[in-house]
């Protein structure tokens, strides 16, 4: 099966690039933050496109909260605001409601495991590399939300395209 012309697969190992190099680079806690749950929905019927684990979940009550936030939550959320581009537009922390997904084109895409803001940059840099969104919707998308590691993922990209040459 193919989402817009790149193959689950693809979509899968591309994403867990991102996560590591996020981990190996940017993350500024004691532990690895290396895993967590991608959502992949249509943005026009709200169907499950793709629902997956990246990496291995330090344990399953996380697992089982990563999942959650990712599949019925952030993405849930974001679609009931068809003007918003990000679920941080209707963040709101007392009712555990966070970032972390994004609207481009006809998909919305999610993630939990990393600190907010970077399961959103995740998503912006993963939308930006399959060309699911061009760098003018993924920048303005980061500018609402203030993400600032969105900027420093953009290595990542630079790398993986030079290597790719």
């Amino acid at each position: 099966m193919k989402i817009k012309g790149s193959g689950i697969q693809y979509v899968i190992e591309l994403l867990d690039m991102i996560v590591e190099w996020y981990d190996k680079n940017l993350n500024k806690e004691e532990v690895p933050r290396r895993s967590g749950y991608f959502t992949l929905r249509n943005r026009i019927d709200g169907r499950v496109l793709l629902h997956c684990q990246i990496s291995q979940c330090p344990n399953e009550d996380k697992a089982a909260k990563w999942a959650y936030f990712s599949l019925h939550e952030k993405g849930p959320r974001l679609l009931k605001h068809p003007d918003h581009v990000s679920s941080f537009q209707s963040k709101n922390e007392e009712a555990a409601q966070y970032a972390g997904a994004i609207a481009v084109s006809d998909l919305v895409l999610s993630f939990s495991g990393l600190p907010e803001l970077a399961d959103e940059a995740v998503m912006l840099t993963l939308a930006f590399m399959l060309k699911w969104a061009t760098s003018e919707e993924v920048e303005a998308i980061a500018k609402i939300s203030g993400n600032t590691i969105y900027e420093e993922l953009k290595a990542f990209v630079k790398m993986h395209y030079s290597i790719m040459r």
